[in-house]
């Protein structure tokens, strides 16, 4: 035995044999049972309910299954090495994983446990939910001096730019246009948020902001102005619903939030909502689940001051007339991403806790229709990349 081990903190002793074991291959880690034989989808119980879990594990890159109800984790498939794909660009299609590669192109994977490539084009960007097309950033105009973006089958060259605008900052007064996509994944439909400027940096001149949708012959139609301060590097501050009838809208310079119909309508001013919880504050982030019947709000709870806050999701009914709280995560979790069940019952809040090897990810899975919650602790080695709830 080295013997420095035992000039060391009997509680730092502990913590690398800990992670020393967790390292190794198989074996009970977190309250998750781990094993790397490589399993096929169809091998699992066909009534679990199963994750895709896209994870790198201490220096590999790999595909995993989570079954939500026996609390085990098998291998899917190991991936070559790399920079993992980001979360934009994997897809459940409900009878495939569709995943890409920012250098090889896509690739799918059945549930007979079977991979090939889908495509050789490795292009970057947003995926369709049917794997089928992707949204993706073009440069436009003869010298490429203009934005654009275009919705691209995988196998097949881009196809024509849906809008081109220029997009050049510079310290004189000419116009230039700032352009952001509000895809849709489920309908593989994209409208924008399309701002028109002059100047650069402190010189910068916002004239106008607008969402807007594009025909199929390129005509432009306003569905509501913006405002000049919309501030157009937040992600998220609009988020199309799945079924393509409103739009969950944040205003950051007012604070408030809203929702409207696809002609601009307001249906919903969350002021209104704000005053059932009066001791929350909320915060931008939003979800519309799968069925456009439900979303979740996310609110800060502080007492006393107190920073961190505690995150507390709050439940809206499909008519945005009621709140309800759900649950109230601690405030040193930070919840990376968010997964809903197929059905929209259910809630998957993907956190990490940053303070050492000792803070493995977790899932939260939140039953909306009782409150109830089951916690599922990966390995301390894994880093979830991205998550698609299967069935």
């Amino acid at each position: 035995m080295n013997r420095k081990l035992f000039h060391l903190p009997l509680i730092t002793v502990i913590s690398l044999l800990m992670f020393a074991l967790g390292c190794g291959l198989g074996g009970d880690f977190g309250n998750l049972t781990l094993t790397e034989k490589e399993t096929a989808l169809n091998e699992l119980p066909g009534e679990s309910q199963i994750m895709s879990i896209l994870t790198t594990n201490s220096e590999d890159l790999g595909i995993y299954w989570l079954d939500l109800d026996s609390h085990k984790i098998y291998l899917a498939k190991k991936l070559d090495t790399g920079m993992p794909p980001p979360k934009e660009m994997v897809t459940w299609t409900g009878s495939d994983l569709v995943y890409g590669s920012r250098v090889d192109g896509f690739f799918s994977l059945a549930p007979d446990g079977t991979s090939q490539q889908v495509t050789e084009f490795d292009y970057p960007g947003q995926l369709a939910k049917n794997g089928e097309k992707i949204l993706r950033f073009k440069e436009c105009a003869p010298d490429e001096s203009g934005s654009s973006y275009t919705i691209t089958p995988l196998d097949s060259f881009p196809e024509p730019p849906l809008i081109c605008v220029p997009r050049h900052a510079n310290s004189d007064k000419t116009a230039w246009y700032l352009l952001k996509p509000i895809w849709n994944p489920y309908l593989t439909k994209v409208d924008f948020v399309l701002s028109k400027r002059r100047g650069a940096s402190d010189d910068l001149a916002i004239e106008w902001s607008k969402l807007i949708h594009v025909t199929a012959s390129g005509e432009r139609e306003e569905i509501i102005d913006l405002g000049e301060f919309y501030p157009s590097w937040i992600e998220n501050d609009i988020q199309p619903r799945p079924d393509g009838n409103a739009f969950y809208l944040f205003n950051e310079e007012t604070g408030n939030a809203s929702i409207i119909d696809s002609q601009g309508a307001t249906l919903v001013d969350f002021t209104t909502l704000d005053i059932q919880l009066p001791d929350l504050e909320r915060t931008r982030r939003f979800s519309w689940s799968p069925d456009s019947q439900k979303a979740i709000l996310f609110f800060e709870s502080c007492p006393q001051g107190s920073d961190p806050c505690g995150r507390v999701i709050v439940l809206v009914d499909e008519n945005f007339s009621q709140l309800r709280e759900i649950l109230t995560l601690p405030a040193e979790h930070r919840i990376q991403d968010i997964v809903w069940a197929p059905n929209g019952d259910q809630l998957g809040l993907i956190t990490k806790i940053h303070q050492g090897i000792d803070d493995p990810p977790r899932i939260f899975i939140i039953d909306l229709r009782d409150a109830s919650t089951t916690e599922y602790i990966f390995p301390t080695q894994f880093i979830v990349e991205s998550v698609e709830w299967l069935r």
